[in-house]
């Protein structure tokens, strides 16, 4: 169980995540898909994904934004306000203290931000 943020590679694609002690899981995978690489947001707690097509609910230290999953539990950032919320998250990620993630179900965990700017990029889903 890892507490602190990583980096690694599945199957090709980069991913940066965490895990809670209570096993719940943040990650934010890169696919390239030719302009540059999308984010797709993966946050799993007590073992499930995101309600299909409900918001969530992430606040970063006071700052707060609502996202809304696919039908698949996942966040996807390939429309132009989309990519602008990551942005946003992504630079809020790296500087922020602590995040903590609500589904409308009643679901909620928290992750530690600091170590996240030590091997992320100031693009979302890059490296440093």
């Amino acid at each position: 169980m890892a507490s602190e943020w990583r980096y690694e590679e599945r199957a090709g694609v980069p991913r940066f995540w965490i895990e809670s002690k209570r096993g719940a899981s943040f990650a934010v995978w890169c696919q390239d898909r030719g302009r540059g690489p999308r984010a797709v947001i993966d946050i799993d707690i007590d073992a499930k994904p995101a309600p299909a097509d409900q918001l969530v609910r992430i606040v970063i230290d006071r700052s707060m934004i609502k996202l809304r999953a696919d039908a698949h539990g996942f966040i996807r950032t390939n429309c132009l306000t989309c990519a602008d919320q990551a942005v946003w998250l992504w630079e809020k990620m790296r500087f922020g203290r602590f995040m903590q993630v609500l589904f409308d179900d009643g679901r909620y965990a928290g992750f530690r931000l600091t170590g996240l700017r030590d091997i992320s990029g100031t693009q979302v889903c890059t490296r440093r």
